[in-house]
């Protein structure tokens, strides 16, 4: 098929009634006929179908115009409308059009270009202003050709259709920069640098996130991932109070198997046990402050207060407020669950059901779930009260019995709604409403949040089933992933061991070798060893905007065969009677890094269980093992590798775990 013939066959399949968008209106009091994500000062997508999409009287025909390009649609019986506009060149700026009606509605300053999304966790979120020389990269932003959208973190049960903040594209620009994703402004910079052409950029981040937040509900059942959780929250967006209790049965049963009989008995419960130790603290202190304190991340921790009321006021309380706490908390009256929120930044205002209270002494137990370092309630927070009817407040001091759970069970469950460990809620909210927006791709920088043991070995599965996932969605099966390889984090091992940083290492680069149009753009060389949070990430964006150009040399080719790196990366490994053999893909020949040999190979059994260091050296072209005649070969296999492999480009080439056939 002619280029000609595959582009008009796009335009023709972009044309489709898709999701409904809800009726808005615009300032002023106008109905909106685009869907809100059609803003000014918006970048749509060059050279391919423009997709707009929105609301009109049912039935009622749609004209819609930009720069030399128009068409017309009608809507359908339920007023949603949708259209393509041809494939149009970099420039602009234009005025988008529509009317229907008599309706008309405008968006300016619309520019033709390289429209990006950037997702994942901190790393990604994390802003311009916190990186390394970040002060100076704002005061020299200022690019009318660079725009940028923020979507603002949210979760839903359900996938919605529509952002629930206004849009507001904007110039990047010293008072816009600051506070954007600093490793997607970056690239975006770069980006602008060597194309000149205008470029886009939507940052959907949130930190802290799995995996399984950014998948839709039908990936997770594709994968047999967290069935049992699924009816829940569907529940849950038909019925939040209900679906709680039901979640909170569950969580108080897991916490009885969980200690095997070997702990407390219920916290939550009236009275306090022998065996409960529990101790007195200020509620209103980080409890990494506590003496003693409660250190490390994934903690668990009960708070406990007592107080005595009359008969009259005990039928008078109404309302439990307090917080915000980091990160999940769930709440008790005399034993009976009152509600749960996981949601950092809201304070809570719980209703107190009927009889809840009883005249006399009552107890309320807040338990808390930290996700990160430190936890409890927020420097900010409103301590616990209590509102009566009369509209009375009933104060209960920040003096608390405390208990922290063992370490064994500080990995509490979260509920499927958290945005963290939960399913889909921020896709549902944020990804979701981007509808099928025509796009260049997507910047993936996630995977802290899989390095643990239940976690990392299924993240190949997940991380694969996210990218076909919002594929599906934005119709089109060859979108670009650019996935962020996991930089270096802690020390250096002096011996080889287990890693589930480098496992997940592995699943990216697997995904890479399996997949069209996913490419690698390894960290390694950039990560600090006492800092999750790497401030480099200029060097990060000059990274990624080179692999944008290494994917154009990719375009139309499968996977096999091709780099799937920056960088070098393995593309052939095999026994020769001097040793095992490995052949890379790389820019330039290659060579090793302040030395005269290589480092960080492994010889390990079949089975991985035993390995021991081993160097190589570059041969021909080749790396070569000389002398190893081992089943399974490994490189860059730690949390903190020290690696020394590159080529022209300077970028570390990135680990592998590969059996060797025989």
């Amino acid at each position: 098929m002619s280029p000609r013939a595959v582009l008009l066959a796009r335009f023709a399949a972009a044309i489709v009634v898709f999701s409904a968008h809800s009726a808005s209106a615009a300032p002023g009091g106008t109905p909106e006929l685009l869907s809100s994500l059609f803003a000014n000062h918006m970048v749509l997508q060059r050279d391919t179908p423009i997709r707009l999409w929105g609301r009109a009287a049912p039935g009622a025909k749609v004209r819609v115009t930009l720069s030399r390009s128009a068409a017309s649609t009608r809507a359908d019986s339920h007023g949603n409308w949708t259209t393509a506009l041809a494939p149009l060149s970099a420039g602009g700026p234009y005025r988008l059009e529509v009317e229907s009606g008599g309706i008309h509605q405008t968006v300016e300053d619309v520019l033709i270009g390289d429209l990006w999304l950037c997702s994942g966790q901190s790393n990604m979120a994390m802003p311009v202003s916190e990186t390394l020389g970040g002060a100076s990269a704002i005061t020299a932003s200022r690019d009318s050709g660079l725009r940028l959208l923020k979507i603002e973190r949210r979760v839903a049960a359900m996938p919605e259709t529509r952002l629930a903040q206004p849009v507001r594209w904007q110039e990047a620009a010293p008072e816009t920069s600051s506070d954007f994703a600093a490793a997607c402004y970056f690239f975006g910079r770069k980006l602008r640098q060597a194309r000149d052409v205008p470029v886009g950029l939507v940052s959907a981040a949130w930190g802290g996130t799995t995996v399984d937040a950014w998948r839709p509900q039908d990936a997770l059942r594709a994968t047999q991932d967290r069935l049992d959780e699924l009816p829940l929250l569907e529940h849950y967006s038909r019925d939040p109070a209900s679906a709680q209790k039901m979640w909170a049965e569950r969580w108080q049963n897991w916490w009885r198997i969980a200690q095997n009989g070997t702990g407390p008995s219920d916290p939550w419960a009236p009275g306090s046990p022998p065996e409960m130790r529990w101790q007195r603290a200020d509620i209103a202190m980080d409890w990494s402050q506590w003496h003693p304190g409660v250190d490390g991340a994934n903690r668990l921790v009960f708070f406990r207060s007592t107080f005595d009321l009359p008969p009259a006021d005990a039928k008078q309380v109404r309302k439990l407020t307090f917080g915000p706490v980091r990160f999940v908390d769930l709440a008790w009256i005399n034993g009976q669950f009152i509600a749960s929120t996981s949601d950092e930044t809201r304070i809570r205002s719980y209703r107190v059901p009927d009889q809840a209270v009883t005249a006399g002494r009552n107890s309320v137990v807040i338990a808390v779930r930290s996700l990160t370092e430190g936890g409890g309630f927020a420097s900010n927070a409103v301590l616990p009260t209590l509102t009566l009817a009369d509209g009375r407040s009933l104060p209960l001091g920040r003096s608390w019995e405390v208990l922290a759970a063992p370490a064994t069970l500080a990995r509490s469950p979260l509920p499927p709604w958290d945005a963290r460990g939960g399913i889909s809620g921020p896709y549902n909210a944020m990804i979701a409403p981007l509808g099928k927006m025509s796009m260049a791709g997507v910047v993936w920088y996630q995977g802290e949040a899989e390095t643990l043991p239940d976690r990392a070995p299924r993240y190949q599965d997940r991380l694969a089933s996210l990218i076909a996932a919002w594929r599906k969605q934005f119709d089109d099966t060859e979108l670009p992933f650019l996935i962020v390889q996991l930089p270096e984090y802690r020390l250096p091992s002096a011996v080889p061991g287990p890693s589930h940083w480098a496992t997940v290492r592995e699943a990216q680069r697997r995904i890479a070798g399996s997949m069209r149009n996913v490419l690698i753009v390894p960290a390694m060389g950039l990560g600090e060893a006492n800092d999750i949070h790497p401030a480099n990430k200029a060097d990060l964006g000059v990274r990624l905007a080179a692999a944008v150009n290494l994917l154009a040399t990719r375009k139309g080719a499968g996977p096999i065969h091709m780099p799937m790196s920056i960088g070098p990366s393995l593309t052939r490994i095999w026994h020769t009677q001097e040793g095992v053999r490995m052949r890379f893909s790389s820019d330039g020949p290659l060579r090793a890094l302040s030395a005269d040999m290589l480092t960080g190979f492994e010889t390990c059994d079949v089975g991985g269980t035993h390995c021991r260091f081993v160097v190589g050296a570059v041969d021909a072209g080749d790396v070569i093992l000389k002398g190893v005649h081992s089943p399974r070969i490994r490189y860059g296999w730690a949390d903190h590798p020290i690696i020394n492999l590159t080529d022209d480009t300077a970028i570390p080439a990135i680990g592998f775990d590969e059996v060797i056939a025989q």
